[in-house]
């Protein structure tokens, strides 16, 4: 019983982190219709993302047959003797095609969170800028007391986000290729690295978006 309403009291926990996330959307969006001067630096990361997000979109569609024909290459396949074989071939097929749609989005949401990391990294240093200007009206800054964030500040902080979100998204992709070096060699390999990429693109991108208010507390990327 202790072990069940354990898990039950995480389940509503991560509703509930899903819902209070959820419900930051809302709050950005009055945040920049109250505050106009971080349309400026919002602009920017959010056309970048598009691009990045679009061509991602537009790769996954163009090769969308060729990805389907090798996962199906991956999975078993059942053949159907007499008649009756259809009472577990049939359920079996249907199971593979449901694999065969579900790999494909595994792998279509991996290539949307690498052109996530790819804006990320291109756009850093206006979204450290942007972070910053956040962070300081949340605490309580007026409108306009933006001293210090200057097109100058900007210039000269680029660099170091540049380099941080760099160190972040190295080690994503260092992460991705050995994730994808074992599903090579690894039984059910082709199978399950798909999933292990979307697991882990899932537990990595809070950390991502996090990580320009962690680099102004010097925090190491260890910790």
């Amino acid at each position: 019983m202790a072990r069940g309403g354990a898990r039950a009291t995480d389940s509503k926990g991560a509703v509930g982190r899903l819902r209070a996330g959820l419900g930051l959307l809302p709050r950005g969006i009055a945040l920049l219709r109250a505050r106009r001067e971080l349309w400026g630096l919002a602009l920017v990361p959010a056309l970048v993302t598009a691009v990045f997000v679009t061509a991602a979109v537009a790769g996954v569609a163009a090769s969308a047959g060729a990805v389907l024909d090798a996962i199906a290459a991956e999975l078993p396949t059942l053949e159907a003797g007499a008649w009756y074989t259809w009472l577990w071939v049939g359920p079996g097929q249907l199971a593979r095609w449901l694999a065969r749609c579900l790999l494909f989005g595994v792998l279509a949401a991996a290539a949307l969170v690498a052109s996530l990391l790819a804006a990320t990294l291109v756009s850093s240093p206006v979204l450290d800028a942007l972070s910053q200007r956040v962070e300081r009206i949340a605490a309580g800054a007026a409108a306009g007391d933006d001293e210090g964030f200057a097109v100058g500040r900007i210039a000269a902080d680029a660099l170091t986000s540049l380099g941080n979100e760099a160190r972040r998204v190295a080690f994503s992709l260092g992460v991705w290729i050995a994730i994808s070096a074992a599903g090579l060699v690894v039984p059910f390999g082709p199978v399950l690295a798909p999933l292990a990429l979307a697991a882990f693109g899932v537990a990595f991108l809070p950390l991502e978006y996090a990580g320009f208010a962690l680099d102004r507390r010097r925090l190491a990327f260890a910790q």
